[in-house]
C-alpha cells in the first residue's frame, strides 16, 4: 500500500490537490462550525470592510488622520471577529480544529489566527503593530500626519486584510463550499476538455488534400494555388512576372499514387504565362521517395501530361517550376490517382 501511495510527502500534497477540488476540509469544518458563530463573524467581517473601504476613500480624499481612525476600528472589528472564533472553538459540541499553541504569551484572537494556518511571525508582528498603535495613538489632525504615520496606517490596513482572508471562510455555510465545490470540479472538468480538445487540434490533420504555394501573381484571390486542384483546366495557379515557385500539396491520410496528370497553364486570353522546365516531387515517409524532371512546350490545347508514380503513403506532392514560358510560370492543374 505504501508503495502504491508513494511518501508521505506525495501523499499530503496527493490530498491538497484533491482538497483544493472537493473542499471536503472546509466542508467539514463548517459543518463543525455553530449557525450563531458563523452569523457572529460574517457581522464583524462586513464592518470591517466597510470601514476600511471608508478609510481608503477617506484616504483619497486627504483625510489621513481621519482615514487612519476608521482603518484601526476596521481592525479591531477583524480581530473581534477572530476572537468570537476562538472563543466558538472552545465552545462545547465545537471542538478545535488544530492544536493549541505553547506560548501562553498569546492573545485568543492570535491563537486563532494561527490555528487558521497564519504564520507565527506574522501574527506576533500583528500584536506588536496593536502595542505601538496603544502607545503612540495615531495624530488627531491631517496635518500632523507624517510619512511614517502613513507607513503606520498602510501596515493596519494590511493586517486588517491579512486577518480578513484567514477567517472569511467561517463565514460560508456547508451548502456554500458544496456551491463552490460544484463550480470548481465544473471548471476542472472544462479545462481538462479543453485541454484535451486544444492538444487534439494542435495534433490533428483533418482529411483531404490541402494546396500551398510559395507565391501567386496578383494580389486577389485570383490565380491561387486552391485554382490548381479544382477539377478546371480553365482555372490556373500563376507565378509573379519571371520567377520561379513551387506548388505543393499535402494528401491526410497518405495514400497510394499510380500517376499524377498536369495541366500546363496559358493564362487565356492573353497566352502570356505557361511553365516550361519543372520538377515533381513525391513525398513518403517524410522523404523524397521520387524525383521526376520534365518540360512542358506553351499549348493552349489544355492537354495534361501523364507521369507514372506507383509509390506507397504518399504524403505531399511538389511540383517546382524552374522556367517558364514568357512572362511567368503556373499550372492549371494537378491531378492524382
Amino acid at each position: 500500500m505504501a508503495q502504491l501511495l508513494g511518501s508521505p510527502l506525495q501523499v499530503r500534497w496527493l490530498r491538497t490537490f484533491v482538497d483544493f477540488f472537493t473542499f471536503e476540509q472546509r466542508l467539514k469544518e463548517a459543518r463543525l462550525t455553530p449557525e450563531a458563530l458563523r452569523k457572529a463573524v460574517r457581522a464583524h467581517i462586513g464592518l470591517s470592510r466597510q470601514r476600511a473601504e471608508a478609510a481608503e476613500r477617506l484616504l483619497d480624499a486627504g483625510h489621513p488622520a481621519e482615514a487612519f481612525r476608521m482603518a484601526l476600528s476596521a481592525l479591531e472589528e477583524a480581530i473581534q471577529a477572530t476572537q468570537s472564533i476562538e472563543e466558538g472553538i472552545a465552545s462545547p459540541g465545537n471542538p478545535s480544529r488544530a492544536p493549541a499553541p505553547k506560548e501562553n504569551s498569546l492573545e485568543p484572537w492570535q491563537k486563532a489566527l494561527i490555528a487558521k494556518g497564519i504564520n507565527q511571525a506574522k501574527v506576533q508582528a500583528i500584536g506588536i503593530l496593536l502595542e505601538d498603535l496603544a502607545e503612540h495613538p495615531p495624530p488627531s489632525f491631517d496635518r500632523d500626519i507624517t510619512p511614517q504615520e502613513l507607513e503606520r496606517l498602510h501596515r493596519v490596513l494590511h493586517a486588517r486584510a491579512l486577518i480578513d482572508s484567514a477567517i472569511y471562510p467561517v463565514t460560508i455555510a456547508p451548502d456554500g463550499w458544496i456551491r463552490r465545490k460544484k463550480r470548481r470540479l465544473l471548471w476542472f472538468v472544462t479545462l481538462l476538455f479543453g485541454t484535451a480538445l486544444l492538444a487534439w487540434w494542435l495534433t490533428h490533420e483533418p482529411e483531404g488534400v490541402f494546396v500551398s504555394a510559395s507565391s501567386k501573381f496578383g494580389a486577389g484571390k485570383e490565380w491561387g494555388p486552391e485554382w490548381a486542384v479544382d477539377g478546371n483546366p480553365k482555372t490556373e495557379w500563376l507565378l509573379p512576372d519571371h520567377r520561379s515557385g513551387w506548388i505543393e500539396l499535402r494528401i491526410h491520410p497518405p495514400r497510394r499514387i499510380e500517376r499524377v496528370l498536369i495541366t500546363n497553364a496559358c493564362n487565356e486570353p492573353h497566352f502570356d504565362r505557361a511553365t516550361r522546365d519543372y520538377l515533381l516531387e513525391v513525398w513518403s515517409n517524410q522523404k523524397i521517395a521520387k524525383r521526376i524532371e520534365g518540360w512542358m512546350p506553351f499549348s493552349t490545347d489544355r492537354k495534361p501530361i501523364e507521369h507514372e508514380i506507383k509509390v506507397d503513403a504518399v504524403e505531399r506532392l511538389r511540383f517546382i517550376v524552374r522556367s517558364w514560358h514568357r512572362l511567368g510560370g503556373g499550372v492549371a492543374e494537378i491531378h492524382f490517382e
